[in-house]
């Protein structure tokens, strides 16, 4: 008797993303792995999408909606609602590749220790066009990757994980509503904290780099990030060192410090954070010059 795969819950969480769901939806109901249910959570959106995509799309998607709440809570929402024995998060302007189900659910279903899937990814612009490869990702250190900011873990994990659904309920793993561009950090520490992380090498996810996205403000992602590293401070200073813990703060500022520079446009700002990031761990600043001689010389 042949044995039944896998129900997946793939939650894709809308608000006026009208623009881009309907690739979105297409690369999902194209998948090769098609033991799946769509949860489509509308956080109160005003763009009339939803109709049309119930319209096209009827019965093969399952439309909830709620009055607008955030990101945070459109995920949990179909996290509940999940029926699946994996979920599967992915964002209403991300593209996943025919095979990502089907790889991610191999990897999870032969690696039984493995508690949750993610994949490599690529970048994309607006339209849809290639812009280049993310940074490969990794599943070794993973909890200590991520605190550390020092490299890539899991590109783009609001349209990259599969998760086993009995890990998030047995550990109460869940997006904090508190933090809109710092969630999916959040969420990734949580469950690298608790539960194993598998890679699969390959690029099986395309993330849309959109001007008006929440990653471009600035000032929500300094208020986001700072306060995720404090939220999960009273976890970690029990299995890290004290210096440890202050590189990890002093890589976060030095992130804030160019994103301010460069993105947000603040000089005074930048140095503000540079300064911290210095003072928090000097060490830094032999970082710095390495990083800098080897642009020097190489570009």
């Amino acid at each position: 008797m042949e044995q039944k795969s896998p129900l997946v819950s793939v939650v894709i969480p809308y608000y006026n993303a009208q623009q881009y769901i309907f690739s979105t939806l297409e690369s999902v109901l194209s998948q090769t792995y098609q033991t799946i249910e769509i949860i489509l959570v509308d956080d109160g959106s005003t763009d009339h999408g939803v109709a049309k995509v119930k319209q096209k799309f009827k019965d093969k998607i399952q439309h909830i909606h709620q009055n607008n709440q955030g990101v945070s809570v459109a995920r949990n929402t179909g996290i509940a609602h999940a029926k699946g024995m994996y979920v599967a998060f992915l964002d209403a302007d991300d593209v996943w590749r025919e095979d990502n189900i089907e790889k991610k659910v191999a990897l999870l279903e032969a690696k039984k220790h493995i508690d949750f899937a993610f994949s490599n990814m690529r970048i994309i612009n607006e339209r849809g066009a290639f812009l280049r490869e993310a940074p490969v990702g990794t599943d070794q250190n993973m909890h200590r990757h991520v605190l550390l900011w020092d490299r890539s873990v899991v590109g783009g994990p609001g349209s990259n994980l599969v998760v086993k659904a009995s890990d998030l309920n047995r550990h109460s793993i869940l997006f904090d509503p508190q933090f809109s561009t710092a969630a999916d950090q959040d969420f990734v520490l949580q469950l690298t904290r608790q539960l194993n992380g598998g890679l699969v090498d390959d690029f099986l996810i395309d993330y849309r780099d959109v001007s008006q996205s929440m990653s471009k403000n600035i000032r929500v992602m300094q208020k986001d990030h700072i306060g995720v590293f404090k939220k999960h401070l009273k976890t970690i200073e029990h299995s890290y060192s004290k210096t440890f813990i202050k590189q990890c703060f002093s890589n976060l500022y030095l992130i804030l410090a160019g994103s301010w520079w460069k993105d947000g446009r603040s000089k005074p700002k930048g140095v503000y954070f540079l300064l911290k990031s210095l003072l928090s761990y000097p060490p830094q600043i032999f970082s710095m010059v390495q990083k800098f001689f080897r642009k020097l010389f190489l570009f």
